[in-house]
């Protein structure tokens, strides 16, 4: 793995900053069917967990250590530049592929079956940062490469303007029950 991207180790500790608000992303925060965040935490420094250490920059991929998440991967979009994540993702930054082909990459049966298969421990098995060394990377042309990274970027483009659609679906019911149906109309043929 360390030929394709760097682990990051950048670090903040924001109990330093108690009155502060921080951006707190955790593993639930992951939808792991495609690979984006859904939700996030707006903590106080004061009240953040001893977990919350990793500081995230846009186009980190973050990948769950722990093995009983491993399918919780996400990239991280502008918005969310300068959050903090939990101790519990590796966060990447990958130099050589593109993010959207990284994150599917990750998102592969295979990778994370050799991932699961290096976790360790008994309490909670977790894969270490060491052990990223023996995964083995499909060698897959450029040009492959680039195609899947479209179609991954796509999918997620696509699911935004869906989750618009529907929030101006739910705005118009509302315009019609309260005004009338042809502004509603109008709300849904925004772009």
């Amino acid at each position: 793995m360390n030929s394709i991207g760097k682990i990051s180790n950048e670090i903040i500790d924001p109990k330093t900053n108690p009155d502060n608000l921080f951006n707190y992303i955790e593993l639930a925060n992951i939808n792991e069917t495609i690979g984006i965040i859904e939700d996030i935490n707006r903590i106080f420094g004061k009240d953040a967990p001893s977990r919350a250490k990793m500081y995230l920059r846009e186009k980190d991929i973050i990948a769950s250590s722990v093995q009983g998440s491993i399918e919780k991967i996400a990239i991280i979009p502008k918005e969310l530049e300068g959050s903090i994540g939990s101790t519990g993702f590796f966060v990447f930054r990958p130099f050589e592929l593109n993010r959207y082909y990284f994150l599917a990459l990750m998102k592969n049966p295979i990778i994370q079956y050799q991932m699961k298969r290096e976790a360790s421990g008994t309490i909670l098995a977790a894969v270490s940062p060491n052990s990223l060394k023996n995964i083995l990377i499909p060698d897959i042309s450029l040009e492959k490469q680039n195609e899947i990274a479209n179609l991954t970027e796509q999918s997620h483009q696509d699911r935004k303007n869906a989750n618009d659609l529907f929030l101006r679906a739910i705005q118009a019911i509302d315009v019609a029950i309260d005004n009338n149906e042809n502004t509603a109309l109008e709300i849904l043929r925004k772009n």
